[in-house]
């Protein structure tokens, strides 16, 4: 199928893959011509991608393996690229791991580029969910002296760890 603009330079945006057999008719106050090539136009498809990982929420430092599922047509091989998209980074290795090293909402990109020279990007947003860890509160109190009990006692939250 194709979408055809009538101009003196003509055009036509293809939207699915296949071949093609285009005509061409120009015309004037002396008549027309017409002109057919047969399969000329071959639009291939786009590559068919997903990706999982291996854990999407968690504590950081969070690491998470990735695992491209891309969908090849008879004939094809794809050259991926993953984009962790908070930092900017892009890892072009098969299956990539990588580690969040701070709390936030991460969104993960996967592109793949076919070997027609076709490219398909599936982004994942928020996809990567890193918290903080939760630490137990710790409750301090006073010893007690001869059998008595300690007058007041303290609650409070770790907020670190010294390494």
């Amino acid at each position: 199928m194709a979408i055809l603009l009538p101009s003196k330079i003509p055009a036509a945006t293809y939207l699915f893959p296949g071949t093609y057999t285009i005509q061409l008719t120009a015309g004037n106050s002396g008549g027309n011509d017409v002109v057919v090539k047969t399969s000329y136009i071959t639009v291939y498809p786009q590559p068919t991608i997903n990706f999982d990982a291996s854990q999407t929420t968690g504590c950081f430092p969070l690491p998470v393996q990735f695992t491209d599922k891309p969908f090849y047509a008879p004939g094809q091989h794809c050259v991926m690229a993953m984009g962790f998209l908070a930092n900017g980074q892009v890892d072009s290795v098969t299956n990539p791991g990588h580690v969040y090293m701070a709390q936030g909402s991460y969104n993960v990109s996967l592109q793949a580029t076919n070997s027609d020279g076709c490219t398909n990007t599936l982004t994942k947003p928020t996809y990567i969910q890193s918290t903080a860890v939760s630490l137990p509160a710790l409750v301090l109190r006073r010893p007690t002296v001869a059998g008595r009990r300690p007058r007041e006692h303290l609650t409070t939250k770790v907020r670190a760890w010294a390494h």
